[in-house]
């Protein structure tokens, strides 16, 4: 479990509440945020109240069943403006995704938008080619990609995490592999 801090729209780390303000997701009441045109989406995969997946959001609903059919791992997204009252974002993703009792081999791709936060759990009950630090610092390296730039793709961001993970069960099943060649005379 691993976590990544990503700068804000304009690459220069300024506050994400004010910029989903000036793109019109969001607007400040105070100290409140008023969710904007667009629908949020609460779904058994997927926390996104912000709708930062916006018009991809079909698309990566259909790359999660991608990878689950592909792979058997099951992938949950969660968007949130910060990490309210938590000291370590892995402690509170590991924790977040074990209260829901996953499935084996559950990965969790939490978001701090405001935080500038990534981080990636994987269910303790995985496989062990997922559940490690290597496996766990790759699918981070994959989901910071798309959103380090000026301009974050969140749904690239997902999208690529779950590559990522299709690519890590080939790559390791085919090292799993042991040929045995017999001569017989």
């Amino acid at each position: 479990m691993e976590t990544a801090v990503f700068r804000g729209f304009d690459g220069a780390g300024h506050n994400n509440v004010d910029n989903f303000a000036r793109c019109g997701r969001i607007r400040r009441r105070g100290r409140f945020v008023v969710l904007g045109p667009g629908a949020a989406t609460f779904s058994q995969d997927i926390t996104d109240p912000y709708n930062v997946l916006g018009s991809n959001l079909t698309k990566v609903t259909d790359a999660i069943s991608s990878t689950y059919d592909s792979t058997g791992v099951s992938v949950k997204l969660s968007y949130m403006l910060h990490f309210e009252g938590v000291e370590d974002p892995d402690q509170w993703a590991q924790e977040a995704l074990d209260a829901t009792n996953p499935k084996p081999n559950t990965v969790l791709l939490a978001v701090a938008l405001n935080d500038g936060k990534l981080v990636v759990a994987v269910s303790g009950n995985s496989e062990s080619w997922l559940y490690n630090k290597t496996t766990s610092d790759q699918l981070l390296k994959s989901a910071y990609g798309p959103v380090s730039g000026r301009n974050p793709d969140w749904s690239g961001s997902a999208i690529a995490m779950m590559d990522s993970i299709a690519t890590i069960k080939t790559t390791t099943a085919q090292r799993g592999t042991v040929w045995k060649w017999v001569a017989y005379p």
